[in-house]
């Protein structure tokens, strides 16, 4: 869920909840273990203005669906209430076994699609031959 932000120089500024998680997991100074949920509260009532009244239930399925995805690591605790680090992302090996997926499902392809036609041909040469 976003936020909006009202400051008189500029008009609404709306900054979705996973931005504003993101840079209060990068400012924390523990880098270990990352911040608690308290401290991610904390650090989003200072620098964003955010009304956790209404915002915490947002907040809390935005770490929930993070951690399934990969996107976060929950370092200890147990639920939400423990403490988070960015996962690291392996961007390189994705690509290239992507590519090799890509590449291996397409020549594996062809040979099933010659013998299925090859099949095909020789059951109409044996249907000829029985007539």
């Amino acid at each position: 869920m976003a936020t909006t932000i009202k400051n008189p120089d500029s008009s609404n500024i709306t900054i979705p909840m996973a931005l504003m998680v993101k840079s209060a997991i990068e400012q924390h100074s523990d880098k270990r273990y990352g911040p608690s949920l308290a401290a991610i509260k904390k650090f989003l009532i200072e620098h964003y203005h955010v009304d956790l009244k209404k915002k915490a239930p947002f907040l809390r399925r935005h770490l929930e669906t993070a951690v399934a995805k990969g996107n976060l690591i929950r370092t200890k605790g147990i639920g939400m209430n423990g403490h988070f680090k960015l996962a690291k992302v392996k961007e390189s090996k994705s690509k290239l076994t992507n590519s090799k997926v890509m590449a291996s499902s397409s020549v594996a392809s062809k040979p099933v699609v010659q013998a299925q036609k090859a099949m095909a041909v020789a059951k109409e040469k044996q249907m000829n031959k029985k007539k």
